[in-house]
């Protein structure tokens, strides 16, 4: 499994504390009071760990509310909550020297392996099955929207309206989008194919993209038959016999789009399906709080 280059501070500094802590709890199990005495959770270095513990534990529930704290994006929240909520578990083994100790510490101890386990399978699952992206969900479907809609310029106006109204605004549109991209845009292209509008045997092209591709990116129908990718293989199939030999290009580009599509949709529900593995990872977290408070108002009285 390789970790993200992203990832890769937050191990080291994961490693090296885990490291650091487990030397000094090692040392004063040797050369400490804990050598006399034997190790304690109220001892110094015991309190020492479980203070860290619970500052990074209340550090972690601060996620839920990190779009209201400014400095920090929200992928490095969702970092720190991971490697830092992580690091809960370690130490508070060295709090306890490795025992849960009476009902109160083991229910707390319990609840822990629940939320760190219940955590790390939703971050790995997220970052295997729905790896980040830098554009928003609207955003890519939007713009494979855009290239949908040029990519079918040979067929000339889809509402059947005015040949050259159309050839007009559609030079103007793809003026705009070469202003807003930076002039990178395929601008000589796509007006040669404007000006050259409506290309002869296009018409199932258009049929194409009105009925299945353009319904097919403006909602997640089921029953669209791009939803399925046998079923648009089929589809695809039949559509090449239809066009002449200079428009299969412009359906295997739609094919390709309807596939980024189709992943794009696909990673989205895997998403929502992750997101509601919260309802488990959630509650187990408030409760442990709550165990934790009590358990650290009752040291206190002890």
């Amino acid at each position: 499994m390789q970790i993200h280059k992203s990832h890769r501070g937050w191990l080291i500094l994961f490693v090296l504390v885990v490291a650091g802590a487990y030397g000094a709890y090692r040392y004063e199990l040797r050369h400490g009071r804990a050598a006399l005495f034997g190790p304690s959770g109220g001892s110094a270095i015991g309190l020492t760990f479980g203070i860290a513990a619970a500052t990074l534990l209340l550090f972690a529930a601060l996620h839920g509310v990190r779009r209201w704290l400014p400095g920090m994006t929200s992928q490095t929240w969702s970092q720190a909550h991971y490697w830092l909520g992580a690091l809960v578990l370690p130490l508070a083994w060295f709090h306890g020297a490795f025992h849960h100790g009476g009902a109160l510490t083991s229910a707390s101890m319990w609840l822990l392996y629940a939320v760190v386990v219940s955590g790390a399978l939703a971050a790995m699952l997220r970052s295997f099955i729905v790896p980040g992206a830098d554009e928003p969900v609207e955003e890519t479907l939007a713009r494979l929207t855009g290239e949908a809609e040029d990519v079918v310029v040979p067929c000339g106006p889809m509402n059947g309206g005015d040949v050259e109204q159309w050839r007009a605004e559609r030079t103007r549109l793809i003026q705009s989008r070469v202003e807003l991209a930076g002039g990178a845009h395929p601008r000589e292209a796509l007006i040669a194919a404007v000006a050259a509008a409506p290309v002869a045997r296009s018409e199932p092209l258009k049929e194409f993209y009105i009925e299945s591709v353009k319904r097919y990116l403006e909602s997640d129908a089921e029953d669209c038959v791009l939803a399925s990718r046998v079923r648009a293989a089929q589809v695809l199939r039949r559509y090449r016999t239809l066009l002449p030999d200079e428009l299969h290009p412009a359906v295997t580009r739609l094919e390709r789009i309807c596939d980024d599509c189709r992943t794009l949709r696909s990673r989205e529900r895997m998403r929502r399906r992750i997101d509601g593995w919260m309802i488990v990872h959630a509650p187990f977290s408030l409760a442990l709080l709550i165990l934790v408070a009590l358990h650290a108002i009752s040291a206190l009285r002890y």
